[in-house]
């Protein structure tokens, strides 16, 4: 006779916990890669920022480099927030070059202008 059933087996419950788990083990590490790569295009689209508004000011005023906080105090540009834990504060843009920023991770993140 069948027996009519109101609890899962121990064999199903272990079936699902290692399903979740190899879930898991997958899910995980693709959305950290995929924050890291978001976090990344962010810092260069800030930097591109600085850039564009360093170029101008270098334009404006006829000099060959500034520092962002130059852009800032002259209103050039807004205060950046930071991503990642990077810091803008010591960036100096000149009439070529690159310019970058390091990661709370310590991660380096340039961009060639």
């Amino acid at each position: 006779m069948i027996k009519n059933r109101r609890a899962f087996s121990f064999f199903e419950v272990i079936l699902v916990i290692v399903i979740v788990g190899l879930l898991a083990a997958i899910f995980v590490p693709a959305t950290v890669k995929i924050r890291e790569d978001v976090c990344q295009s962010m810092i260069e689209k800030q930097l591109n920022a600085v850039i564009k508004a360093a170029q101008q000011y270098n334009a404006d005023k006829g000099t060959s480099s500034v520092d962002y906080k130059t852009l800032v105090d002259s209103k050039y540009i807004p205060k950046l927030e930071s991503v990642s834990g990077e810091s803008y504060d010591a960036l100096t843009i000149a009439s070529r070059g690159t310019a970058s920023v390091k990661t709370s991770m310590g991660k380096d993140i340039s961009v060639e202008y």
